[in-house]
């Protein structure tokens, strides 16, 4: 029999880890298949970077973590619900449960020095608790002190004092906002109250009683599982079917790939990010066209100007959600989930059997970008027209006046330089796209 690896020195030495911080763990079943799910560590699945600047101009550049879920969408906390599956014909919901309750309650936590003793990230969960109940007790503390100071002012004045005055709804909604800001905070901050290793443990304790009860392996949700080579869940993949892998050309163990459930996961969340998005469009432009009094104050040339940058904005902003749509790109991603950052995937990294999908794939994300490239111009043209615009608005001079409106040209002819530039700039971006496509197949025998 081997010895156990030794533990690190942050498991040697500290104070015990206390029971509470142990991941709760829900039995249920659904239809012949029982499940165990649990809260675990999960990989980064991408990094969304924002930058800002302030008078002084000091740049703080500050970054998002989200990471891969097997059950649901990407989450930005580092512990992800995941779940094992076992058939129900072979060990029932209550002796699951029982196996699973007295495995736990015989798991030794062990030590761990203080700074260990938590997950990732839980400094910022507690500062958002701190910032929620801070801003929610100001607002209501505001609240408090202006009802007395207007109702003596309305009694004064020989009329009854209504709760419905936009002077209180203001801060009554940021007293709101503040508490749910603190609820989301704590929220975070108890599921991070267990630290990563301890999840992982129980994890892997979990899978071995489930192995052992039932004489098989139990499937597992977790995609960093299934591309080891184990059993999947056996609810979304009950045909047991893994991740595919091959090997490169210069003989490296390539990427493992999504599967079907993994690709069509992925299209029906960009599907409902094409509905969200085109709602806020909506909801923009209505807002727009109401407060615009329905563009009757804008003249020709300001009309054209909106038309060019709102088609140009709306296009841009659909083309990221249209993309997560295509199962093409979905099949073959640019990057792959890491343990602290995403790996991206290079030419040298596909296998030899999935380089035409993958060139194909990158075929039709460099179409892509020939269209978005078309709505920037869209605005570009829009900007240009309103820049013109206002120079002539703005003019004293009666010869500066002249020169900028010869300058400006017939709605009909701008339209169409406009339509000419964006069939130009949509028609070179394509014929780059398939030079570098026969380019990347040419590199590696393609061609």
């Amino acid at each position: 029999m081997s010895m156990p690896s030794p533990a690190p020195a942050s498991r040697r030495y500290g104070p015990a880890i206390a029971r509470w911080k142990l991941p709760a763990v829900r039995v249920r079943q659904e239809g012949g298949v029982i499940a165990v799910e649990q809260r675990v560590p999960a990989r980064v699945s991408n990094i969304s970077v924002s930058t800002t600047s302030n008078d002084s101009g000091h740049v703080r550049t500050v970054r998002t973590y989200y990471f891969e879920s097997g059950l649901g969408s990407d989450s930005r906390l580092p512990l992800v619900r995941e779940r094992l599956t076992v058939p129900a014909s072979i060990a029932g919901r209550e002796q699951v449960e029982q196996a699973v309750k007295a495995a736990v309650s015989s798991y030794d936590l062990g030590t761990a020095a203080p700074g260990k003793q938590w997950g990732p990230g839980m400094g910022s969960r507690l500062a958002m608790v701190g910032f929620g109940a801070f801003f929610s007790l100001l607002s209501f503390s505001f609240v408090i002190m202006t009802i007395p100071l207007m109702r003596m002012e309305e009694e004064t004045q020989g009329r009854s004092f209504v709760f419905d005055s936009p002077v209180l709804l203001l801060p009554a909604g940021f007293t709101i906002l503040g508490v749910l800001i603190m609820v989301i905070g704590l929220r975070s901050a108890w599921i991070l109250r267990t630290p990563d290793f301890v999840a992982e443990e129980q994890w892997q304790l979990l899978r071995s009683v489930l192995t052992r009860m039932t004489g098989q392996q139990p499937g597992s949700s977790r995609p960093l599982d299934v591309e080891a080579g184990l059993r999947p869940d056996l609810i979304t993949r009950p045909s047991s079917e893994t991740r595919r892998r091959g090997v490169t050309l210069d003989g490296r163990m390539g990427p493992a790939w999504p599967d079907a459930y993994s690709v069509t996961k992925t299209v029906r969340r960009g599907r409902l990010k094409v509905l969200l998005t085109s709602s806020l469009i909506i909801v923009i432009l209505g807002f727009f066209y109401v407060f615009s009094g329905g563009g009757a104050g804008l003249n020709t040339g300001r009309v054209i100007s909106v038309i060019l940058v709102g088609t140009g904005m709306v296009g841009l902003a659909l083309m990221p959600s249209l993309q997560a749509c295509d199962r093409l790109l979905a099949t073959y991603p640019t990057q792959v989930p890491g343990e602290d950052a995403p790996r991206r995937i290079g030419l040298r990294d596909v296998d030899i059997d999935n380089l035409p999908g993958w060139c194909a794939s990158r075929l039709r994300q460099d179409y892509w970008n020939a269209a978005a490239s078309g709505f920037w111009v869209l605005c570009a043209a829009g900007g240009v027209l309103l820049f013109i615009e206002r120079s002539s608005e703005h003019s004293t001079d009666a010869s500066d006046a002249s020169a900028v409106s010869a300058l400006f040209l017939s709605v009909p002819v701008y339209i169409g330089l406009t339509m000419l530039a964006v069939a130009t700039t949509v028609v070179v971006s394509v014929v780059w796209a398939r030079n570098r496509d026969a380019g990347r197949r040419r590199l590696v025998g393609l061609a």
